[in-house]
């Protein structure tokens, strides 16, 4: 198990299912394979540049809205079309996401190729395809957001078996939403991916409407008064068994995707894994970014796991780890997440384990991990028990943190420099009852790597593999296990 130097218990409330895997995309071993304390070699699941190969993901987004809700549905945000929320917000604007939506989704995924570029120590690149590519801006689906997300129970059902049900329709939507994308001839499934080893590819669908995490704005969160908002997450293939449920899958049309969507074309005959986000987290006047929510995704795409406790909704690594929702979805106000931890960057060959032993070197060096630095402290403490040390800094050589931004889609970009202490106050509308004068607007394209740490120093972890064997059985080093 891994376990944390700083707690943040936040409730969650997510309708994903209870049991993960954690296919690994890139080369080097599988989770239960992988170990930092196996034999007298220590290293012997060949941690850090043992891997020093270059991989490239190609994800094909294609952006999907809503029938349009023909009266005010107050328990969705917006009225299932992109942009269509009344209020605007000073970062990433709703208006561009409804008129130039390729271009604004292009800023957005500007941020996620530097995220991963640094997480993984130039290892991993990024490349992105927006559909659809002609006139059309949007695939438009047959149903409203709100049917293929019920608000409340039918009567007399009970709260497990509504879960279910709403389960059941999210995986409708994915379903229409693949089909109709992929009936587009020029669409993203259209061509092969390219049959090479060190090439990938991944979809991602990116709907119509605010992410239910944040719904409520400054007066609460997850669905706190728009109870058909979605919390979205990563689809893999063992989440489409809910299309088996024939009490709740209204087309029966769907039952046969139970596997994974049917769709017969040369980028995917059956769809199994999908990344799947929201326009944006903006709502009922809170700004919120979508960047930790994307990356989190890219993440469990190329093999790594949560490793917050997604069965009873708890934070257990806190804003030290980017696969901790408390690393992704709260830094920056969701603009600005952390990289994964250090057994994770370890585990995927981004970092250089660094073995302390009784008779090696008294003082190690240990410097911040950084863009070509990447070094973790090994400290062995008993069989299959031993301390991760990293040297974590939120801000740049000269102590300030980086922001470049676009002000808007046709702007100059832009560096911002700040103090970390003043970091948070960028992203308040107000101080002192007055506007902010320094409130950050248009788009954050890149940022100092870790700028969402709660502060900078030596970050410990405990690695109890023994324990951490037998949770990983269940899809995550830290899940509630009953």
């Amino acid at each position: 198990m891994l376990g944390a130097p700083l707690v943040a218990l936040l409730g969650l409330a997510l309708s994903a299912p209870a049991s993960r895997s954690n296919a690994r995309l890139l080369p080097g071993p599988s989770l239960n394979e992988f170990s930092l304390a196996r034999g007298t070699g220590l290293f012997a699941g060949r941690a850090g540049s043992a891997i020093p190969r270059q991989d490239t993901l190609e994800i094909h987004v294609f952006l999907v809205r809503f029938a349009k809700e023909t009266s005010d549905n107050g328990a969705t945000t917006g009225d299932g079309t992109f942009g269509s929320e009344k209020l605007e917000y000073a970062l990433e604007p709703a208006k561009a996401r409804a008129e130039r939506p390729r271009e604004h989704f292009r800023r957005l995924l500007d941020f996620q190729q530097r995220y991963w570029t640094d997480a993984s120590q130039g290892r991993l690149v990024l490349e992105f395809r927006i559909f659809p590519t002609g006139d059309s801006l949007f695939y438009t689906l047959d149903r409203t957001m709100g049917w293929y997300s019920p608000a409340q129970a039918a009567e007399g059902e009970k709260k497990a078996s509504f879960d279910s049900t709403r389960l059941s329709r999210y995986l409708e939507m994915v379903s229409d939403a693949a089909r109709k994308a992929a009936s587009d001839p020029a669409g993203p499934f259209a061509t092969s991916p390219a049959p090479t080893s060190t090439r990938h590819r991944a979809y991602m669908l990116v709907h119509a409407g605010a992410n239910g995490f944040t719904d409520g704005g400054k007066g609460g969160s997850s669905n706190a008064n728009s109870k058909s908002d979605m919390n979205d997450f990563y689809v893999e293939d063992s989440t489409f068994q809910y299309l088996r449920l024939r009490g709740r899958v209204v087309d029966t049309s769907h039952f046969r995707d139970s596997l994974g969507v049917v769709l017969g074309k040369p980028g995917a005959d059956t769809l199994k894994r999908l990344l799947i986000a929201p326009e944006t987290g903006s709502q009922d006047g809170l700004n919120w970014g979508i960047h930790g929510l994307i990356s989190n995704q890219i993440g469990r795409h190329v093999g790594l796991p949560d490793t917050w406790d997604w069965v009873r909704g708890y934070s257990a690594m806190g804003r030290f780890c980017g696969m901790d929702f408390g690393g992704y979805l709260l830094p920056g106000s969701g603009f600005l997440p952390v990289r994964p931890s250090a057994w994770l960057r370890l585990y995927m060959g981004w970092a250089t384990p660094v073995l302390a032993t009784p008779s090696g070197n008294r003082r190690v060096r240990l410097p911040a991990v950084a863009p070509g630095s990447d070094s973790v402290l090994v400290v062995p403490l008993d069989d299959g028990e031993y301390l991760l040390v990293e040297n974590r800094s939120r801000s740049e050589a000269s102590g300030k943190i980086r922001l470049r931004m676009a002000p808007d889609l046709d702007g100059a970009e832009q560096t911002v420099e700040v103090s970390p202490d003043s970091l948070e106050k960028l992203f308040l509308d107000s101080l002192d009852g007055r506007p902010n004068p320094r409130r950050l607007k248009g788009y954050i394209l890149d940022a100092t790597p870790d700028a969402g740490l709660p502060g900078s120093g030596l970050v410990v972890w405990k690695v109890s593999e023994w324990l951490l064997r037998s949770a990983l059985v269940y899809g995550g080093p830290n899940v509630w296990r009953g």
